[in-house]
């Protein structure tokens, strides 16, 4: 029996080898670029930053406490925290103007939220200020940047009087980062907020959502802030409990927000909410398909201002114990042509015969109006792989074969659960992940595969 599985599994890679090659010619054309010298912290995102039309950057932690910014087109690289104290978390950034903004959690005895610009022309990094030792912040934060406006949120953990804690503070700069507003509690007469999130539009305006618990149950809130500073909060409706995922999009001039919850019974469900009046009304619509789906992945991406794209990765936990799709995750993939007010039921858009006994999982998405592409982690040949599938005309119809991004069963590649790093740039697709350098999947490397859809 074991000399069969072997086989089996021997088959199965070498026809996976040969539909890579096949999927240069039909499906893409893929390249790849490694960086084996750099380690990266496994615990700590990293993210991919387009500084321009051509330009791109690569941001992550290594295990010795350094902030790596490097430039994926040259061999420029900086460490964003030399000669800085503390234990660095969650390094997030952003590129306007030649300026490299980043804001990091750095740990002493304190909890300090710092931030620092490189100066791209010069190639210098500025000292970093303090935006932060008051709050406690933790390292769930989010950083938005438009021409000199530079919008910072984060989850802090300082107690009130009534000692109420966990709440989700705001700071704001509007000379490009050389000085910063004073902390500002987004979420205040609450019990406790958890995860926060972040949109800036084009005008540099900040729109916050995040789960609340305050003596009216769990709450999703919105708030938003313009030149005109902070109005107040408003209640989207009452929720479940919030599982890791608030996904917030502008789309024009409407705003929403996808979550994933549960409630009382226990049962996981994806919904959303959008408003026309800029937050003041929300009209919410749950996915009902999404029932009993437990999540492990979710993004959401505009393409213009009618094609909205959700995709999800999850486990169906309304199966019974011996199917296998009860343990082992699949996509979901949703499109709406209407701006996000209404959406289709799911589509499949993972080709795999033996799919409902391989796991996929951490999509990411990127569109551009009706073109839509989807990278995610797939084990069909055992080990970790990335495959592609894409749609030209908004998410109805998808190629007849998945494309694998990376000799399939050779490396473990994985994408990060949370971030969803695949952009475009210029028609060239750039997705980040990490490739780990041994099967102990203990010491991992960053990767940055790029790909050209076929015509």
């Amino acid at each position: 029996m074991l000399k069969k599985q072997k086989t089996r599994c021997l088959l199965l890679m070498l026809f996976a080898a040969m539909m890579f090659t096949a999927s240069k010619a039909y499906g893409a054309q893929i390249e790849e670029k490694t960086y084996p010298e750099d380690i990266i912290e496994l615990k700590q995102p990293r993210y991919i930053i387009p500084a321009n039309d051509k330009d791109l950057w690569i941001l992550f932690v290594n295990p010795k406490d350094e902030i790596v910014a490097e430039n994926a087109r040259s061999k420029a690289k900086f460490i964003i925290n030399a000669d800085q104290q503390g234990k660095p978390s969650e390094a997030v950034g952003c590129v306007i103007n030649g300026k490299f903004h980043t804001a990091w959690r750095a740990k002493t005895d304190a909890k300090t939220l710092l931030f620092t610009t490189l100066d791209l022309k010069a190639s210098r990094v500025e000292s970093p200020i303090i935006v932060d030792k008051t709050t406690e912040p933790l390292p769930r934060i989010k950083l938005g940047c438009i021409e000199n406006v530079v919008n910072l949120v984060w989850y802090g953990e300082r107690a009130d009087s009534k000692g109420h804690k966990n709440s989700i503070y705001a700071s704001r700069s509007f000379d490009g980062g050389k000085t910063f507003s004073e902390p500002f509690e987004v979420t205040p007469q609450t019990r406790a907020s958890i995860y926060p999130t972040l949109v800036t539009d084009e005008k540099g305006n900040a729109y916050v959502f995040t789960e609340v618990v305050n003596e009216n149950g769990r709450e999703m809130v919105f708030r938003k802030t313009t030149e005109k500073g902070w109005e107040e909060p408003v209640s989207i409706g009452k929720v479940g409990i919030v599982s890791l995922y608030i996904r917030p999009l502008k789309v024009g001039n409407r705003l929403m927000v996808f979550w994933f919850n549960s409630y009382e019974d226990g049962v996981p469900v994806t919904e959303m909410a959008y408003s026309d009046d800029g937050g003041k009304t929300w009209q919410r619509q749950v996915f009902e398909t999404t029932r009993y789906f437990d999540l492990t992945g979710m993004q959401a991406v505009a393409g213009d201002d009618q094609n909205v794209y959700l995709v999800l990765s999850a486990v169906d936990k309304s199966k019974p114990e011996d199917d296998p799709r009860k343990l082992k995750d699949q996509l979901l993939f949703y499109y709406s042509n209407d701006g996000g007010k209404s959406f289709s039921g799911p589509i499949n858009i993972r080709h795999d015969a033996f799919g409902s006994y391989t796991r996929a999982q951490f999509p990411n998405i990127v569109a551009k109006g009706k073109t839509v592409v989807v990278v995610w982690n797939d084990y069909r040949n055992i080990r970790a792989n990335l495959y592609m599938n894409y749609s030209t005309d908004g998410g109805v119809t998808w190629q007849d074969k998945d494309i694998p991004l990376e000799e399939p069963g050779k490396f473990n590649t994985v994408l990060h659960w949370d971030v969803n790093n695949l952009i475009e740039q210029q028609g060239t697709y750039y997705v980040l992940a990490h490739r780990f350098k041994t099967d102990a999947m203990d010491e991992a490397y960053p990767v940055l595969i790029s790909f050209k859809l076929s015509k």
